[in-house]
């Protein structure tokens, strides 16, 4: 049996793909939603969704948090607040399954799975990023992912963009996801037009944001402006200190690319490699299932690896 799952956990839900990377295949992806972030109901939809699968020969899971180097466990999940510091799924799923699991940062497994089986394929090194809530990312280069010494290689989000600025969640101030992510978005909207969102759920904000940039509301529209230049600086500054071949964006913003891309763009070239007039290739990957797609992938070559 070569069938591989990978699964990417997010706040609201859970991503499966069943892959065969023997023929190179994504064979079905699905979704889950997520009722509750504690570790049993996080863990019940996990078996489940593994039970559902059949019997695969390995698992990568995607988790949206640090991942240590040593020991691939847990150490922060913003969104998941009542996990326990350093949480081992590897072994736990393990234990319970009697199947090879694999943990990774999800970011990171964005990153493989477009290096691997996507927008990303053919190129010998990858800077992901992923636009969403905040701004997560994974770099990979000689053929493996970089985790760095500590496991936390890559996290593109938590570069200073601009000294004792906006306080961000990780303990910092003014961290790139701050000024490029949804975040961003909404904190601005509500200090410079308070009214524009004042009867609309937290959870559908963007996108009427969004709605409101292609209908021409000039505030909306220089937000999103605004955010790609602040996108496009930022990485900017990354990519010219790791000299990647390609840069891939996804996540949940990457839908709303048509009001910023141009700006980002602009940005970006003015900045990185500009002495070189050379920029890097930038593709942007609209599955939304590519993390569980990357983390199946992951697991077949870091079995074989170790086999």
């Amino acid at each position: 049996m070569s069938q591989v799952l990978g699964l990417d956990l997010g706040g609201l839900g859970l991503k499966a793909a069943l892959v065969d990377p023997v023929q190179g295949t994504v064979d079905k992806t699905w979704s889950q939603p997520l009722e509750a972030r504690d570790v049993k109901t996080v863990e019940d939809l996990i078996l489940l969704t593994c039970h559902e699968a059949g019997t695969p020969s390995a698992i990568g899971l995607a988790v949206p948090g640090a991942v240590s180097r040593v020991g691939r466990r847990v150490v922060r999940a913003a969104n998941f607040p009542d996990w326990p510091a350093h949480m081992d799924w590897g072994t736990r799923l393990n234990e319970a399954l009697g199947v090879a699991v694999f943990v990774e940062n999800d970011a990171a497994l964005f990153t493989y799975g477009n290096w691997r089986h996507g927008v990303a394929t053919g190129l010998r090194s990858v800077l992901g990023v992923t636009l969403g809530t905040g701004v997560g990312g994974g770099l990979v280069c000689g053929g493996d992912l970089w985790r760095g010494h500590r496991g936390f290689a890559a996290e593109v989000g938590h570069v200073l963009f601009e000294a004792d600025g906006v306080p961000c969640g990780c303990g910092a101030k003014g961290c790139l996801e701050q000024y490029a992510s949804t975040l961003f978005l909404l904190r601005a909207t509500a200090e410079e037009a308070p009214d524009l969102l004042s009867d609309v759920p937290v959870s559908a904000s963007g996108r009427v944001l969004a709605e409101k940039a292609r209908a021409g509301d000039e505030f909306a529209m220089d937000l999103f402006r605004r955010l790609g230049r602040n996108l496009g600086w930022g990485l900017a500054g990354v990519l010219n200190v790791v000299d990647v071949e390609g840069l891939v964006l996804g996540g949940g913003l990457v839908g709303a690319k048509d009001l910023f891309e141009k700006e980002f763009d602009a940005a970006l070239r003015e900045r990185a490699y500009a002495f070189t007039g050379e920029p890097p290739v930038v593709r942007w990957a609209v599955n939304p299932h590519q993390g569980a797609v990357g983390a199946a992938f992951y697991a077949w070559d870091q079995k074989n690896s170790s086999s």
